[in-house]
């Protein structure tokens, strides 16, 4: 152990050590204040949270967000919400230790890629390809929040790294993990569905018995899917006709498809792989230039918009996780009874971050999301110049009121509000 330890503490790995060190502190300073809790994490948290409160399920998180023309919501593969029980129970649904999981999961990730590349290409580039990676922005600004696709580079690392090992000495049980590796990445974002065609291509060219090996592939990769297997099979196949439905949605009207970068965080490292072996090539012939792309690159990422020190990233300032924390205990202060919430930011009208609080950490809970016209008292999170008598949020049109009663300041600029209800407004579910 002592001749472990000198060995990673050798000069030869001070540097990389120092580039760890600043990784981290990038990451973990300030942390909870930085820490984004919007609802795709609430609902994230939820999503498990209820599996081991109420039922257990064979699906994973429900897209609020991608819903067909007829109506119909897509859910994701149950592996993610699985992987959040134990932490969970672990951290007792506290949201800030669960965060600190997911940053801690991107270092790991970044320690797998430095081994795999040093393996492929020297030290030289993966120590190149170890700075893209850790100091890219979209790398910074995932690590501060839980997300299903947070775990996308680390499939693509252990992807690439088995392809590599396919390449240099052909083994069955590198094609049965790559089967498997590809499976979890359809269970985490069905647009993973190009990469595993593209993979299963590559794992084919270098197999030496390919019908073999297709059938490997294709029978491990189903194994992280079997829940969703299992539930379509019971249901109709419920979910591979959602899915088709939206597919053919998505052609007549491409602008709902929504693809964006974070589709394919699965190629981050072999994008930071190519750049620093093209830094580890520029090196030996001027060692300068290299120096100056470096800190550019640094400059440019850290100063980044995705990168905030002072805030969560994509969230008011005022919307921490401590102020969150904190509206909720003043709503299990007011002692309600029959009451709904509401928050006025992003796509959470229907008050997602609260839910969580409430449920899970002060044990009371809001009305369903759809019974805002039957709630006798409303609380909103609401910036403090909010104009409730114009609202346009049907969460809070359907459930009618008198007034709106600040009942505390959250930051310099929310406030809390608590919404009676307005007797002489009968029929809110027709209001629009």
């Amino acid at each position: 152990m002592k001749n472990f330890f000198k060995k990673i503490l050798s000069k030869n790995n001070l540097l990389v050590i120092v580039i760890f060190l600043v990784a981290v502190v990038v990451r973990f300073y300030n942390f909870e204040n930085r820490v984004t809790f919007g609802p795709e994490q609430a609902i994230s948290l939820e999503t498990s949270a209820n599996m081991i409160k109420e039922k257990f399920s064979l699906l994973g998180i429900e897209n609020v967000q991608r819903i067909t023309s007829r109506g119909l919501k897509i859910f994701s593969g149950s592996l993610f919400s699985y992987s959040l029980i134990p932490l969970l129970f672990v951290f007792n649904y506290q949201v800030l230790p669960i965060s600190i999981y997911f940053s801690v999961l991107n270092i790991f990730t970044a320690l797998i890629f430095y081994m795999v590349t040093k393996r492929m290409f020297g030290k030289k580039t993966a120590t190149f390809s170890l700075i893209l990676f850790l100091f890219n922005n979209y790398m910074i600004y995932h690590s501060l929040f839980i997300w299903i696709l947070n775990y996308l580079p680390l499939v693509g690392v252990l992807t690439l790294y088995l392809l590599h090992e396919e390449k240099t000495k052909f083994k069955y049980w590198q094609v049965f993990w790559l089967g498997i590796l590809s499976g979890v990445g359809i269970s985490l974002e069905y647009l993973y569905l190009p990469t595993y065609l593209l993979v299963l291509i590559l794992t084919l060219a270098l197999s030496k018995e390919r019908v073999k090996s297709f059938l490997i592939f294709i029978s491990s990769s189903l194994i992280p899917n079997l829940p969703l297997i299992i539930f379509d099979m019971r249901h109709n196949f419920y979910n591979l006709t959602v899915l088709w439905q939206y597919f053919l949605d998505a052609i007549r009207k491409p602008e709902i498809s929504g693809i964006a970068y974070y589709h394919f965080l699965q190629f981050w490292p072999v994008v930071a792989l190519i750049l620093g072996y093209l830094l580890f090539k520029i090196w030996d012939k001027n060692k300068l230039i290299v120096c100056l792309l470096v800190t550019v690159y640094l400059f440019f990422n850290i100063s980044s918009s995705l990168v905030k020190f002072d805030r969560p990233t994509g969230m008011p300032k005022d919307l921490t996780i401590k102020n969150i924390s904190y509206a909720t205990s003043q709503i299990k202060r007011d002692n309600p009874f029959d009451f709904n919430v509401v928050v006025i930011n992003d796509f959470d009208t229907r008050g997602h971050i609260l839910r969580y609080y409430l449920r899970f950490n002060n044990n009371i809970s809001p009305l369903d999301v759809e019974d805002y016209p039957i709630s006798k008292t409303l609380y909103v999170l609401a910036p403090l110049d909010y104009n409730f008598s114009e609202t346009q949020v049907w969460e809070i049109r359907s459930f009618g009121y008198k007034e709106a009663i600040k009942l505390t300041d959250v930051g310099k600029n929310f406030g809390l509000f608590k919404l009676q209800r307005n007797e002489n407004v009968t029929n809110y579910s027709n209001l629009q």
